[in-house]
């Protein structure tokens, strides 16, 4: 039982792994969200941070997901508009045949043609309904794509839960907070040392329980009690009885949180 949970604490399956490309971006993001915060002691350019970070980096999917959805409709609108553009020319044309066989024709024919405008006016309709509906629901997507991703995240969260998201760099760690109500941003230099805590933990977890197990238990109480002082510690008034939901950045997506003390 013991070699299953630990197993599990380093399985990869269920977390989400997603990398960035413009991590100095990112940096100079964070630095900058960080100061403006402490000028001016408004948590607004935390979520704003948090918004612009998750632009391109853990919010992109479900930005592309949006984005192919108004795609689609853009394409359904398109033959929407295409098939009302050529019934409505074929009603005209048949309201000018019928016109001219008023004169002529015989009440056969016009009948005919009256019957074949009126199933053509009621297909007109319908997809004239279809284009008002599309339409909708291409203005709710764009509204859904558009809104406050902090927002988002805080509407779904409960009152006892924490979004935590880290940034690491080669010598810092940049760490965002949210919760129901507000947020923190927090900045901790970190030593190359991590590199090899994170390793160690990992291997740590990884094998099985053995009666050797003792001596490296000394060494993952060390690393984790380091790890939990760099990556926990700093948020512990903030996450204090609270359920996190941590958003894992570089090396750390390998990192089982839940066994750091």
């Amino acid at each position: 039982a013991g070699n299953y949970i630990k197993s599990s604490y380093v399985n990869l399956e269920d977390k989400f792994l997603i990398s960035d490309n413009n991590r100095a971006n990112y940096k100079i993001l964070l630095e900058n969200t960080l100061q403006l915060n402490k000028l001016s002691l408004d948590s607004k350019y935390i979520d704003s941070g948090f918004e612009l970070t998750q632009k391109s980096k853990s919010g992109i999917l479900t930005d592309l997901m949006i984005d192919a959805k108004i795609g689609e409709n853009h394409l359904k609108m398109d033959s929407l508009l295409k098939e009302e553009s050529l019934l409505d020319r074929r009603i005209r044309a048949l309201e000018l045949s019928l016109n001219n066989t008023i004169k002529t024709g015989t009440s056969l024919e016009i009948d005919s043609l009256e019957n074949e405008i009126s199933i053509n006016t009621e297909k007109l309709y319908q997809i004239r309904t279809n284009i008002i509906l599309e339409s909708n629901q291409s203005i709710v997507l764009k509204n859904l794509l558009e809104n406050n991703l902090t927002n988002n995240v805080r509407d779904r969260l409960q009152l006892n839960q924490v979004v935590i998201e880290y940034f690491l760099f080669e010598d810092l760690l940049y760490i965002i907070a949210i919760d129901k109500y507000s947020s923190n941003i927090y900045k901790q230099a970190i030593s190359p040392y991590i590199l090899n805590a994170v390793h160690e933990i990992v291997q740590y977890a990884s094998k099985p329980l053995t009666k050797s197990s003792k001596i490296d238990h000394s060494d993952f109480m060390q690393d984790a009690i380091y790890l939990y002082n760099v990556l926990i510690k700093p948020l512990e008034s903030f996450i204090q009885d609270k359920e996190l939901i941590i958003i894992p950045d570089n090396l750390l997506y390998s990192l089982p949180f839940e066994i750091l003390i």
